[in-house]
């Protein structure tokens, strides 16, 4: 089991990736391959849209997604400012992505937007959007299913964003930086007759800017980094097995908490708004997860 979850490592650095960077993965000619040889790294600029009409997780149920759509946010005004260098469309796009190997073989990962530099918190965003049409559990032969969410939409921004694959000489380990900030989500939860509207996820200092009343992108975003490995888990009943470690950290990496800032700007019950709902410096302290099969 050991051994299949350190293999796994190397396609779940993949899928940290945007989706739409490995959506558009593709054989390089023997010619652009010859051409790349030799040279300090490469560089991907990326434009794309992913939608996909059903994901499915089956256990003996179902856990169902339909209607996913990922892509642009298709505008280019956040928190109130409008950012000329966003192109306003429902594709991602304005991204480069640059890919380097170190002297000690790790594999090396930058993206931010085309104009600004990479590898640095800039000043120019790449917008996002993600929604989908409903999420539902379903029985073992899905003639019985409950929507937990419904019609939700996200969209939001980021300033840069790391990733690093470390050859630590077998075992494997992830890590990641990203800057980001969501300025609109919106959905409707069935289960509890609840609906959220304009909700926003921005950085610890977003609020105290707000209430001097200008905007910093670079206080507007929420800095997260994350640590990704396999490692032996001690569960209640003594038993050790080989999990999946995911960690999340501050911008200053272990020990430092994970800060933002939250506000809701509706809450619907039964249609009607009960009010708005905001969230000041939101910490999260020494996150940790392992994730293993019973």
């Amino acid at each position: 089991m050991k051994t299949t979850i350190r293999k796994a490592l190397l396609p779940l650095a993949i899928a940290s990736m945007p989706l739409p960077a490995v959506a558009d993965l593709s054989p390089i000619g023997d010619e652009l391959l010859g051409e790349m040889t030799g040279q300090a790294g490469v560089s991907i600029e990326l434009e794309t849209k992913v939608t996909i009409d059903e994901f499915k997780y089956t256990d003996e149920g179902s856990v169902s997604i339909k209607g996913i759509e990922f892509g642009g946010a298709n505008k280019n005004t956040f928190f109130g400012r409008t950012f000329g260098s966003v192109n306003p469309t429902d594709k991602l796009d304005g991204i480069r992505i640059d890919i380097d190997v170190n002297s000690t073989g790790d594999l090396l990962v930058n993206m931010g937007a085309t104009s600004t530099c990479i590898g640095c918190v800039g000043t120019d965003p790449v917008d996002f959007g993600l929604s989908f049409d409903s999420l539902s559990i379903e029985n073992d032969i899905g003639t019985t299913s409950s929507t937990l969410i419904e019609n939700f939409s996200m969209t939001g921004y980021f300033t840069a964003a790391y990733m690093q694959i470390k050859n630590d000489g077998g075992n494997g380990e992830i890590n990641a930086k990203i800057s980001f900030a969501i300025d609109d989500i919106d959905m409707d939860v069935p289960l509890l007759g609840v609906g959220i509207r304009d909700m926003y996820i921005a950085g610890s200092g977003f609020h105290e800017d707000q209430e001097l009343g200008f905007f910093d992108i670079a206080n507007s975003g929420v800095i997260a980094r994350l640590n990704i490995k396999a490692e032996d888990r001690t569960t209640a009943s003594g038993t050790v097995v080989d999990a999946l470690a995911i960690r999340t950290y501050g911008n200053l990496g272990a020990g430092d908490p994970l800060t933002m800032d939250v506000g809701i700007g509706a809450v619907h019950i039964g249609g009607t708004s009960i009010g708005s709902f905001k969230i000041d410096d939101l910490a999260i302290h020494d996150q940790q997860m392992w994730i293993y099969g019973h």
